[in-house]
């Protein structure tokens, strides 16, 4: 089964080859911290965005969705890419706003 299959299968409430695997977004993320550590542990190198500040969420680099056969993609409303501002201790989102 194709990711898309195995997701609309069990929607379906129907049985799939196996449970969809959900990682990123708000509800499933990962810490940057953690993030960042899953990172070295597979000898993999990239920066890491954060995706919302205050539980300090990362988005979660393709290659690492695609090892672990992630199932499901989170869709940003833009680009979410964040800009931090260490000195002011602030960030700067994609309209510009602090």
């Amino acid at each position: 089964m194709t990711s898309r299959e195995r997701v609309l299968t069990i929607l379906a409430h129907k049985e799939a080859d196996r449970v969809p695997i959900d990682l990123g977004g708000f509800q499933s993320g990962i810490c940057a911290i953690a993030l960042e550590n899953l990172g070295t542990h597979l000898g993999l190198e990239f920066p890491v965005r954060i995706l919302e500040r205050v539980q300090q969420l990362a988005v979660i680099p393709v290659d690492i969705l695609q090892k672990f056969h992630v199932d499901t993609r989170y869709v940003f409303p833009g680009d979410a890419a964040v800009e931090e501002i260490p000195e002011e201790n602030a960030f700067r989102n994609e309209w510009g706003i602090v």
